[in-house]
């Protein structure tokens, strides 16, 4: 069952039929192309000790988390083959946490969070299309 949905892609994939044919012509030179995804952040070098506690904090367990990302991208056509894109994206980081936090008068309290940073950017890009007869073969 864990991997039945990217068996179910494959099998689309591959029973789809061989030629798709797309727009006959442009009606702009600009397109818009929208991304949104889910990430594992696959958190190396555990533990990280990022938070910041009045005493101190001491990780025990740390496990990664599932996050989303997306991006926004406006494509500017100079001809058939080639494209200049700029986009705005957000993307995040986050894992589960659980251990100790100490309240300065030398005793320990368990705690367990979930820890997230968020972050922002810019991205410019270019395009080069291989094959621009507008027909997309599978094998």
């Amino acid at each position: 069952m864990k991997y039945s949905i990217h068996i179910l892609l494959l099998i689309l994939l591959f029973a789809y039929p061989k030629t798709l044919i797309g727009q006959d012509s442009p009606k702009s030179k600009y397109s818009i192309q929208f991304n949104l995804g889910l990430s594992r952040t696959l958190h190396y070098n555990q533990p990280v000790n990022q938070n910041r506690c009045i005493e101190g904090c001491f990780p025990e367990e740390q496990k990664p988390k599932n996050t989303p990302n997306g991006s926004l991208n406006l494509y500017r056509e100079l001809n058939q083959k080639n494209s200049l894109k700029i986009g705005l994206g957000a993307s995040s980081y986050r894992y589960w946490e659980k251990g100790l936090t100490g309240d300065g008068g030398g005793t320990f309290s368990p705690y367990e969070l979930t820890k997230r940073w968020s972050f922002y950017g810019v991205s410019i890009g270019y395009r080069y299309i291989f094959n621009p007869e507008k027909k997309l073969g599978f094998l």
